[in-house]
């Protein structure tokens, strides 16, 4: 979910979707981000293909999507 949520968007005066929230709820976005283990992803690192979703299948022991 970093991944997605990283990605600047046309849509959001190209900011991404993490920033957007932490911009309109402040500490209290930063506290629900913490929360759910979300951390924004520096755009250079940024994987928005299949294999991301794989890799991160595989660190937490399931199996791929797709055998």
């Amino acid at each position: 979910m970093s991944q997605l949520n990283s990605e600047p968007r046309p849509s959001l005066g190209g900011m991404c979707a993490i920033d957007m929230l932490l911009a309109a709820l402040g500490a209290d976005g930063r506290e629900l981000l913490d929360a759910l283990g979300v951390e924004k992803v520096p755009y250079e690192e940024l994987n928005m293909t299949a294999e991301a979703i794989e890799a991160d299948r595989r660190r937490r022991g399931e199996g791929p999507l797709v055998p």
